[in-house]
Parts: C-alpha cells; sequence; structure tokens
C-alpha cells in the first residue's frame, strides 16, 4: 500500500507499523534542538522580558482558541509556518528544518551534525531513511551570558540575617 501524505506505513513481520507525519516531525524537532549549535526552531523571535513572553503566551492562547472557535480554516492560516516540514515516500522521507543557530557556530558543521542526528534517530526508531535533509538557517542569536545572582555562602547569609554568632 502506497502511504498517504498524512501517514506512512512500514511492513513488519507480524504487522505493520503506521506512523503519523506529526510523530515524525516531533522527531525530527527533538533531534533538531539537541543539536548544539541550535537556539530555536522557526522564525526569529523578538527578545522580550520573561513577565511579557508569559502574558503574550497566555493572551495569545485565548485569542488563538476564540479565533479557533469563531474563525475556524482563518485561524488556521493565521499560524506561523511549521519549523519542521515533511515529505513522506515509501520507506523515506525528505525533511526541512527552519532554525535559528547561535552567533558564531560553524553552520556547515551544524547542518552536518542535524542531518547526523536526525537520520540517525530516524532509521533508529522506525527503520526510514533520510533521503534529504535541508537547514534553513534565518536568523543568529548572540546569546548573552546568564545574568544570575553571584554566588551567595548560605550559612553566613543566614547568620548574618539571623544575627548568629560566628561559631554557629
Amino acid at each position: 500500500m502506497r502511504p498517504t501524505q498524512e501517514t506512512i506505513r512500514i511492513a513488519q513481520a507480524r504487522g505493520d507499523l503506521v506512523v503519523t507525519r506529526e510523530v515524525l516531525a516531533a522527531l525530527v524537532a527533538q533531534e533538531a534542538l539537541g543539536t548544539p549549535g541550535v537556539v530555536h526552531l522557526g522564525p526569529p523571535r523578538p527578545r522580550r522580558s520573561p513577565g511579557a513572553e508569559r502574558l503574550l503566551r497566555v493572551v495569545g492562547d485565548l485569542l488563538g482558541g476564540l479565533l479557533g472557535l469563531l474563525l475556524g480554516p482563518l485561524a488556521a492560516r493565521l499560524q506561523p509556518p511549521a519549523p519542521v516540514t515533511l515529505e513522506l515516500g515509501d520507506g523515506e522521507l525528505a525533511v526541512e528544518v527552519v532554525l535559528v543557530a547561535r552567533h558564531g557556530v560553524d553552520l556547515a558543521a551544524l547542518a552536518s551534525a542535524l542531518r547526523a542526528r536526525v537520520t540517525r534517530a530516524v532509521r533508529g526508531m522506525t527503520g526510514l531513511e533520510v533521503r534529504c535533509l535541508d537547514v534553513l538557517v534565518v536568523g543568529l542569536v548572540q546569546e548573552a551570558p546568564a545574568r544570575g545572582r553571584p554566588p551567595v555562602d548560605a550559612a553566613a547569609e543566614a547568620r548574618r540575617r539571623f544575627r548568629l554568632p560566628e561559631s554557629v
């Protein structure tokens, strides 16, 4: 049986394995995110504070749900394109991954590592061959050093706060 565009059927000794496009895309996305040098999948994102990001996510979820109920097909058109697209064939697939990379990374090496990881994962989990994997780098991010608090000696801080003697 020929695979449809939504599923691929893999013949096995005791029956067939049917894998959906969503499962394959999730597998590819997971491997892509695990590749060193990949910041995130999809188009570049504007930098926002964590509070603003949470607020926008909540508002977006509410409006997205409302749009989905009221407008259906129009809401689907407003969604950003998927960062992983697949073309399914007989025992093989073609993949395109859209990503943002860390500034300073060797992009050719990043693409090779990504191809190797995805090919190994897809072949290992499904037995399918990755015919080609196109990597589309749409942005570079200069990651700032982590802004955190300086390390604190907890015991010294507790002694200071509670006015304990140094020997405690």
